[in-house]
C-alpha cells in the first residue's frame, strides 16, 4: 500500500482542463507523455501496472508539471493475484488496450496504449473511441485500430503535428503488444530523438498483424460479450417479473381489522 501527497490546492485533471476549453500543442503533449512515462517507469520496475490511465488520472500540479494519480487498481506481481477477483475489465472505456478489454488482464504495454490514447485525444481534440454507451465503446476498441493522427482529420495534419510525433503515438497505440512500445525506455529514446528533429522509425512491416484475422477474432469476442450482456438483461427482467407476480399472490391481513379505539 502506498500513496503520494501533494500540496493543496491540487491542479485540474486533463479532462477538466479540456472542459474549460484549454488546448495543447505538440510540444506540450510530448512533455506530458514524457512526464507520465517517468512515473510509469517506476511502477513497471516494481512489476506493477497502473491499469487506469486516462484524462481523469493525469493532473497538472502546476505550470508545465503533470503527475499520474489514482493507481488504486494497479495489479501486483502474479504471486499476489489472489488480492483481485480477476477477469473484470478495469479502466476508462476508450483508453483500455484491446487485449485488456478481451481478457481483463492488464500489462505495462496496456498502460502505454492508454497513454497513447491520452496523447491522441489532446492533439485531435476528441478521443479515438467515444460514445454514450461504454459497452459499445469497448466493442469499438476490440474491432478497430486507433487511426493515425495524420489520417484522423481526412488526411490533414492535426494541429500541425509532425510525422515523428504521429509515429510515436502510433507505436504507443498499436492494436497488439507486438506493434507497441514494450518499455518506457524505448519510448523515452524516441521522445528525445523527436525533440532533436530526428526521424522516428516505425515498427517493421513484418510485425504488423493479419488485420483480417485479428478483426474476425475481435468480432467473435465482442459478439460474445454483447450476447452475454443481453442474456443477463433477459435473466434480470425475468427475475423482476417473477418477483412481482409472486408478490401479487401474497395476501396480507389488515393489521387493524377488528380493532376498536377505546373511548375515554
Amino acid at each position: 500500500c502506498f500513496f503520494v501527497g501533494g500540496e493543496l490546492p491540487l491542479g485540474d485533471t486533463l479532462e477538466e482542463l479540456l472542459q474549460k476549453g484549454e488546448s495543447f500543442d505538440q510540444s506540450q503533449v510530448c512533455s506530458i507523455v514524457e512526464q507520465v512515462a517517468r512515473g510509469l517507469k517506476v511502477m513497471h520496475a516494481r512489476e506493477l501496472h497502473h491499469g487506469g490511465i486516462s484524462l481523469k488520472t493525469i493532473r497538472r500540479e502546476r505550470a508545465d508539471v503533470y503527475v499520474l494519480e489514482d493507481a488504486g487498481i494497479c495489479r501486483a506481481q502474479p504471486e499476489f493475484s489472489f488480492l483481485s477477483g480477476g477477469g473484470e475489465v478495469v479502466g476508462e472505456p476508450g483508453f483500455i488496450a484491446p487485449e485488456a478489454v478481451d481478457s481483463g488482464v492488464g500489462s505495462s504495454e496496456a498502460d502505454l496504449y492508454a497513454l497513447g490514447c491520452v496523447a491522441w485525444t489532446l492533439l485531435a481534440g476528441r478521443p479515438p473511441f467515444a460514445g454514450d454507451d461504454p459497452v459499445q465503446v469497448l466493442l469499438d476498441q476490440l474491432n478497430g485500430e486507433v487511426p493515425s493522427l495524420l489520417e484522423a482529420n481526412e488526411g490533414k495534419e492535426v494541429r500541425g503535428i509532425s510525422e515523428g510525433t504521429a509515429t510515436i503515438i502510433k507505436k504507443l497505440t498499436g492494436y497488439t503488444a507486438t506493434i507497441r512500445y514494450r518499455s518506457v525506455s524505448d519510448l523515452s529514446a524516441d521522445l528525445k530523438a523527436n525533440l532533436k528533429g530526428q526521424a522516428i522509425k516505425p515498427f517493421p512491416a513484418e510485425l504488423q498483424p493479419d488485420l483480417e484475422k485479428t478483426e474476425a477474432q475481435s468480432m467473435d469476442a465482442g459478439t460474445f460479450m454483447l450476447l452475454l450482456l443481453l442474456l443477463l438483461d433477459v435473466v434480470l427482467a425475468g427475475s423482476i417479473g417473477l418477483s412481482w407476480a409472486l408478490a401479487k399472490q401474497i395476501h396480507l391481513d389488515d393489521p387493524i381489522s377488528g380493532y376498536e379505539l377505546p373511548m375515554p
